[in-house]
């Protein structure tokens, strides 16, 4: 079930070219809290959650040595049967330039998406929003505060998948922000739930979207 979710994110992360290998300080997870120093980002740990700082050993061997270096937050609830992952990369480009690419280029991105989904499994219900002036608007609230601001999705994704053991509702929600003062960062809030959980599991959802907030601090 979670091979389509992750062959997904990995053809999307990699739809602009990625590097970076720079040390950071180590992730910070509390009770009710996780931070991240490398992309810049905190978010909430709803109630009932599990926090962990990179997949669990028994989702290792399903995606590959990239898509698992993505992954810098999973959050599961083994009653409701949910999942959320945070991924992420860095590109070496100032935000300035992602705001120079053309509403083309953001529209091939969302159909590659699309496109990589169809190929790995039976999609149903597919649910897409681009909002490209989202990006202006996280710059605008970058640079009101860099140390405390809030990035908008340009991208919105809520589909349902048929597999043969059931069926699972898929989300995304695609961040772009500012970061380390001359790069991008790149946030994705994956969930996954199967189909007749999902609305059980949005809440949760919710908050670690509401609560998702980017900092731009220099190292120590």
């Amino acid at each position: 079930m979670h091979q389509i979710l992750f062959k997904s994110a990995v053809v999307v992360a990699f739809l602009v070219g990625f590097t970076g290998c720079a040390t950071y300080p180590s992730p910070i997870i509390q009770s009710d809290k996780a931070t991240n120093f490398k992309y810049q980002y905190s978010v909430s740990i709803p109630q009932g959650w599990d926090a962990y700082t990179e997949l669990p050993k028994d989702l290792k061997d399903q995606i590959s040595s990239e898509g698992r270096k993505m992954v810098s937050l999973a959050l599961v609830n083994k009653k409701s049967k949910g999942m959320i992952l945070v991924m992420n990369n860095k590109e070496y480009a100032s935000f300035d330039r992602i705001l120079e690419r053309s509403d083309s280029h953001w529209q091939e991105a969302a159909n590659n998406l699309k496109i990589s989904m169809e190929a790995g499994a039976e999609i149903g219900r597919y649910e897409s929003d681009i909002k490209v002036q989202n990006l202006a608007a996280t710059y605008d609230n970058y640079k009101s505060n860099p140390q405390s601001f809030k990035s908008k999705p340009w991208l919105e994704v809520e589909a349902d998948v048929s597999f043969t053991m059931g069926d699972s509702t898929i989300g995304y929600d695609w961040f772009i922000h500012p970061c380390h003062k001359t790069n991008s960062c790149y946030t994705i809030v994956l969930s996954l739930s199967e189909t007749d959980k999902y609305e059980a599991n949005r809440p949760a959802l919710n908050e670690v979207l509401e609560s998702l907030t980017m900092h731009d601090i220099a190292n120590k």
